[in-house]
C-alpha cells in the first residue's frame, strides 16, 4: 500500500508540473473559503483539573474544537 501511495503521489506531481497547475485545481478547485481549525490535545494529561485548564487555554486562543486521544489501560493513562 505504501508503494502504491508513492506511485500515486508521483503521478499527481508529474501531472501538476506538466500542466503548470496547483494540485487543488486539478482536483476540482477550492470548495470553501475558510477551513476551521481545531486544537490537538493528543498525549495530554487525563486528569480532570488539567483538562479543564487546557480547555480554558485553548478556548481563550479561539479554538472551537479540540481533539482528545485517550489510550485505555494502565499504560495509557497519566
Amino acid at each position: 500500500m505504501d508503494a502504491l501511495s508513492c506511485v500515486d503521489i508521483a503521478l499527481w506531481t508529474s501531472r501538476q508540473k506538466w500542466l503548470g497547475q496547483p494540485l487543488h485545481r486539478l482536483l476540482g478547485g477550492p470548495v470553501q473559503d475558510r477551513i476551521p481549525a481545531y486544537a490537538s490535545a493528543a498525549g495530554y494529561s487525563s486528569e480532570p483539573a488539567k483538562i479543564r485548564e487546557r480547555v480554558k487555554e485553548l478556548k481563550e486562543k479561539g479554538y472551537r474544537g479540540i481533539k482528545w486521544v485517550y489510550t485505555p489501560g494502565p499504560c495509557g493513562w497519566r
